[in-house]
């Protein structure tokens, strides 16, 4: 395998993004102590309508990781007025807890013209969302006729709660991100994955530990995140690299018999009742 300049004249690059869409304490801490375990600095995406009230757990996390905005209300609109207060409004409480932020995440991955036209207001350097273009290298979106000046930093789109949510086993899961990993590394596309603390990676951390150890055995990998690998792209001024996007999809495979179907509503009533809890009992 060659060394990539798109990699830092690495054979591969690693990054894993954290959601944290509702912010469940013990999750977050379980999560969070995987990361350090491994010194892996990863880049926490904060929703600020519960993370409001969980200060300390988030300055804990700025500590050793990369935390930054992941809106205030867990919602991505269609007006670009919306979205911009729902962006700020997050923005500066951070900035108020001394967290300065120069990257977003979209509530559920939605990328909108309403949303990219906002996030060029607030000055970002960065976004991460999943429906936006096909691509898995950086890239600046079309807004009309011109590219946006945000970037767009994709991640692998199938995340730990997807496979839960799909009828995956917890060991099946770790089977599965075994098997994209080494594809992406020979592929030689960025190894950027994502996921949630509560209710999955917080429950289950040993999914996180696989994956990082994982990682730490292939030869020759930059471990970075999101924030500081959008600085170095931006600063390399690196144009759109074509990809095999499908790639991505090669070991996804969508269990969808009616026992499944079965398993998948059951799984989602008792997560809805998970946050519901979790809501009453972390948050005011």
């Amino acid at each position: 395998m060659q060394k990539l300049k798109e990699f830092g004249k690495h054979k591969a690059v690693f990054a894993y993004r954290i959601d944290t869409d509702f912010f469940h304490p013990e999750h977050v801490k379980k999560t969070l102590d995987v990361a350090e375990k491994h010194g892996i600095k990863m880049t926490w995406f904060a929703s600020m309508s519960t993370g409001q009230y969980h200060k300390k757990d988030i300055l804990r996390i700025a500590e050793t990781q990369d935390a930054q905005n992941h809106a205030f209300e867990h919602e991505t609109y269609q007006e670009e007025e919306k979205n911009f207060q729902n962006i700020m409004k997050a923005d500066k409480m951070l900035k108020e807890w001394g967290i300065e932020c120069s990257g977003f995440a979209a509530p559920f991955g939605k990328w909108n013209i309403g949303l990219a036209k906002a996030l060029e207001k607030t000055g970002y350097l960065y976004s991460s969302e999943f429906r936006e273009g096909r691509n898995v290298f950086p890239f600046f979106p079309m807004l009309g006729e011109k590219k946006a000046k945000v970037l767009q930093v994709p991640v692998h789109p199938v995340s730990f709660g997807n496979l839960l949510e799909s009828g995956y086993s917890v060991q099946e899961s770790m089977d599965y991100f075994d098997k994209i990993i080494d594809l992406l590394y020979t592929e030689q596309v960025p190894i950027f994955l994502y996921c949630h603390p509560a209710g999955r990676l917080g429950k289950y951390p040993q999914v996180l530990d696989r994956i990082f150890a994982k990682v730490k055995e292939l030869d020759d990998v930059w471990f970075t995140n999101l924030t500081e690998y959008a600085e170095f792209w931006k600063e390399k001024g690196f144009g759109e690299k074509k990809t095999n996007f499908e790639s991505h999809f090669a070991f996804f495979e969508k269990r969808d018999s009616l026992l499944r179907r079965a398993i998948l509503f059951h799984r989602g009533q008792i997560l809805r009742v998970a946050m519901k809890k979790i809501k009453r009992r972390f948050h005011k």
